[in-house]
């Protein structure tokens, strides 16, 4: 049925079946774009959270594919691909939004989705191809060029020259939040919570929107807010003279020119991220329609039905059973090889992973593993593994952290905040160095090991580790 394939864990979280779907899907039908080249992928499931495994062999391909980018030409096309998606994505998003709002016959939900969909699937790609795969090439030779220059430095150089220095979406929203903590009326919070959904991942109904936000509120002062936006202006005005020094000191244009790719594409992957972080939520009045006509919950649908079964379901009138859909919360696998993809649910999903994924993974009693520096510096502590996505469950573990904790989750997102300014250090299993770790770890201040590829899979909550990122090495002690 399949062969035996080497798989290396991409990532980790809290994600809706539907959305590593989409991305598997890419590699079928969108292959015009680079890095569409991916044949195997494992995505395992288990109680809503789930574990991407993309194939060696793959990724090797992928490294090579990144070289295209020392192109400059290369790297605008790419650049300018992602800003034509994320427009093209908000225009349709409000096209269906708008049409939601009026009757619609079944054949009209079933156009709208698939224009939706299509859309949607390519933007996903994009996010993936700005990830650290793609990258890797532009990476390599921007250390090589800091470590000719700067010897034992240039670890600290190159954090500081890829380190964005222009206000990103994320300080947007907080300036707008200015305006919400002076006139907190349902409309505002919901036009601001639509407007930012990036913050509201796994979020099905306005009531939930409601309750995080004047939750927000009872958190910080104007004074408070407008003390934090001045902090993070001068903290950028810091990195740009920093930045200065360090060009200086290199007189290397090839520098300045691929420092300036990641950091451009860092602020676009956060503008991406905001189409698909918050879906759920800002797609609420269409998926609404949908989940009735499907005859479940609005989370079932969103975290359980896949593009192809919600076609099916619209264009054909077949249903997936409330059995399956059980099944699926418990166990899942999504598995793509052979130019095809299956899935598995229930104790089948669970036979399945023993036999495809359990091969690859890491032995549990590992002392030590490696990632990437993504902020310098060196703490001992407790980790908190974070299993979920949802801002309001983030606010419960949240009250149970302290400053002394390590946070460690596959990858971190906006809705985390509400952790991240708690804790001494992060860990994740995925990231380059244009991920949102990377960025908030060095706006917080604090230590980050980005892409350990195991990190998830192997701490538990409350052990404690050793985090030294200036040598880029996790220990257990």
């Amino acid at each position: 049925m399949f062969s035996r394939v080497s798989y290396i864990l991409h990532t980790s979280a809290e994600h809706p079946l539907n959305k590593p779907f989409l991305q598997t899907e890419r590699n079928l039908y969108d292959t015009d774009i680079l890095e569409s080249i991916q044949k195997d992928i494992a995505v395992w499931f288990e109680n809503g959270f789930a574990q991407i495994y993309w194939s060696e062999d793959d990724i090797k391909e992928m490294h090579k594919e990144s070289k295209k980018l020392l192109d400059i030409d290369q790297a605008k096309k790419i650049i300018d691909g992602c800003r034509e998606i994320y427009n093209l994505y908000w225009k349709v998003q409000r096209e269906v939004i708008d049409s939601a709002k009026k009757p619609l016959t079944k054949r009209e939900i079933a156009v709208l989705y698939d224009k939706y969909i299509s859309v949607f699937r390519r933007l996903l790609w994009y996010f993936i191809a700005m990830g650290d795969k793609l990258t890797y090439a532009v990476e390599k030779d921007l250390e090589k060029i800091l470590e000719e220059k700067l010897g034992r430095k240039a670890k600290e150089g190159y954090i500081s020259i890829t380190t964005p220095t222009d206000a990103d979406l994320l300080h947007n929203e907080l300036m707008d939040w200015r305006k919400v903590i002076t006139n907190p009326a349902h409309e505002m919070i919901l036009e601001h919570a639509n407007k930012y959904s990036i913050l509201l991942p796994n979020t099905f109904s306005h009531e939930d929107a409601l309750s995080w936000a004047k939750s927000r509120l009872g958190k910080k002062s104007l004074a408070e807010i407008e003390h934090e936006i001045l902090s993070a202006d001068n903290r950028r005005k810091r990195v740009k003279e920093r930045q200065r020094e360090i060009f200086s000191k290199l007189r290397s244009e090839r520098a300045e020119e691929l420092s300036s790719f990641i950091r451009e594409i860092t602020l676009i992957r956060l503008l991406l991220k905001s189409c698909w972080n918050g879906e759920a939520y800002h797609m609420l009045p269409f998926y609404e329609r949908i989940a009735a006509i499907a005859g479940c919950s609005l989370k079932d649908l969103y975290m359980l039905y896949t593009r192809e079964e919600i076609h099916n379901l619209l264009h054909k009138n077949i249903n997936i059973t409330k059995e399956e859909l059980e099944q699926r919360k418990k166990y899942c696998l999504l598995h793509l090889n052979n130019k095809k993809i299956r899935i598995y649910s229930g104790e089948e999903a669970l036979a399945m992973k023993k036999k495809i994924i359990d091969p690859s993974l890491p032995k549990k009693e590992i002392k030590s593993f490696r990632g990437n520096i993504a902020n310098m510096g060196k703490v001992v502590g407790p980790v908190k593994v974070i299993k979920t996505d949802t801002p309001s469950v983030m606010e419960k573990i949240a009250r149970e952290l302290t400053p002394e904790h390590i946070l460690v989750a596959g990858m971190t997102n906006p809705a985390m905040i509400v952790l991240i300014k708690k804790v001494k250090g992060i860990i994740t299993d995925e990231g380059g160095i244009a991920c949102h770790a990377a960025i908030i770890s060095r706006e917080m201040g604090v230590p980050c090991i980005i892409g350990t590829k195991l990190a998830t899979s192997i701490l538990k909550d409350g052990e404690i580790v050793e985090l030294d990122a200036d040598r880029g090495i996790i220990t257990r002690l």
